[in-house]
């Protein structure tokens, strides 16, 4: 199947828990075509599409059960505060945006327990949140240059992040809450 509807680039793809949709994630520098696309695998139809008038998408992740779209925007100027933006999956509207990142937001992991996101940013830094307030809990710093990657550990005690300066680090996520 091919899917096709997004005017500009692709820029980050995702199964819905239930494994019969892909979201799909666009736009460019001039806030052209800033999606989410929600595509019925079996149809290849669009069954939902999110748009925003800011940033391009540069990261994605659905929550546990598929409640809750997070995404974090590419930002081509650096600014104060970057932001990832969560959406609810079903009615498709903004609930809460987050805001911390001086860079563009491009990685997104969730614990194994589904209660904490973290995210990597050009900024050099991953921020550690609580998912069910929503606040910031840390700010790992410790990378030279853009933090492009980020994961938790199978058994969700340690967190693992990926940087443009050449190292992947190891942080003891017990450690942090």
């Amino acid at each position: 199947n091919t899917f096709e509807g997004h005017s500009e680039k692709i820029r980050v793809v995702q199964f819905s828990p239930d494994g019969n949709y892909i979201l799909s994630g666009s736009g460019n520098i001039l806030g052209v075509d800033c999606s989410i696309r929600i595509w019925e695998i079996a149809t290849s139809m669009i069954k939902k599409k999110i748009t925003w008038q800011e940033e391009p998408i540069s990261s994605m992740i659905l929550s546990p059960y598929g409640k809750y779209i997070i995404c974090g925007l590419t930002y081509f100027i650096p600014k104060e505060n970057c932001r990832i933006f969560i959406y609810d999956y079903n009615t498709e509207i903004l609930v809460h945006i987050l805001e911390g990142h001086k860079g563009s937001v491009d990685a997104i992991a969730l614990s194994p327990n589904g209660k904490f996101m973290i995210s990597a940013s050009l900024d050099n830094t991953i921020k550690l949140w609580e998912l069910h307030s929503w606040k910031l809990v840390e700010t790992l710093q410790g990378h030279e240059d853009a933090v492009r990657s980020v994961a938790f550990s199978p058994d969700g005690n340690y967190i693992f992040s990926g940087s443009w300066d050449k190292t992947v680090k190891i942080w003891n996520f017990r450690d942090l809450i």
